[in-house]
């Protein structure tokens, strides 16, 4: 799969092969997330970084990888929320709100939104938390659906989304936990906030 995903770059200088091909198989392998976060940050200061980024874009919309094994999708949308942009943000938007998706993959993406930039629209966060909400309304006992609220949660506290947590705050559909999760998030002070987004 690396080298397929290598295959796919667009820059027509990618450097040493050998080098980029060990940079990727860490982002995407390798078991601790401090020996990840540091293979996308030095896959962030290449000229690669746009470029691998839609390829691995491209590898998780294939039908296989998108409604398949979690293990997959997740270790894909992972790396993304490392070294994607705006392209990968909107893609994890739609992942949050389609059907047919398996709930861990929609997890991981409602978790990479933290990562991926501020330009989520107000409107996508209020369409994606009422989802939410009516779905656990009509199944409460869905934790796997929980943790997607609770990763939502995460997501609009690190980038600033004080309306989302808010609105979680006050519909009377939000259980206890995620509500508890809302309010100390808006308890912090701004100062700490903006600590978490830089």
């Amino acid at each position: 799969m690396v080298l397929r995903t290598l295959t796919q770059l667009t820059d027509p200088d990618v450097g040493d092969a050998e080098e980029l091909t060990e940079l990727v198989h860490c982002l995407l392998f390798h078991p601790l997330q401090d020996s990840q976060l540091a293979a996308a940050f030095t896959i962030s200061a290449t000229p690669c970084r746009t470029s691998l980024a839609a390829a691995l874009r491209a590898e998780l919309v294939l039908p296989n990888t998108l409604t398949g094994s979690t293990r997959w999708s997740t270790t894909i949308l992972m790396a993304l929320g490392f070294i994607g942009g705006e392209p990968e943000l909107r893609l994890a938007e739609r992942i949050v709100l389609a059907g047919g998706i398996p709930t861990e993959t929609k997890r991981v993406a409602a978790s990479a939104l933290a990562h991926l930039g501020t330009g989520t629209p107000t409107e996508w966060w209020h369409g994606a938390i009422n989802q939410r909400l009516s779905i656990l309304t009509a199944n409460p006992d869905r934790e796997d659906d929980v943790e997607i609220l609770r990763s939502l949660i995460y997501s609009a506290a690190t980038i600033g989304r004080r309306e989302a947590l808010e609105q979680l705050r006050s519909d009377p559909r939000t259980t206890l936990d995620p509500r508890a999760a809302a309010t100390w998030w808006l308890a912090l002070p701004n100062h700490l906030l903006i600590s978490v987004r830089t």
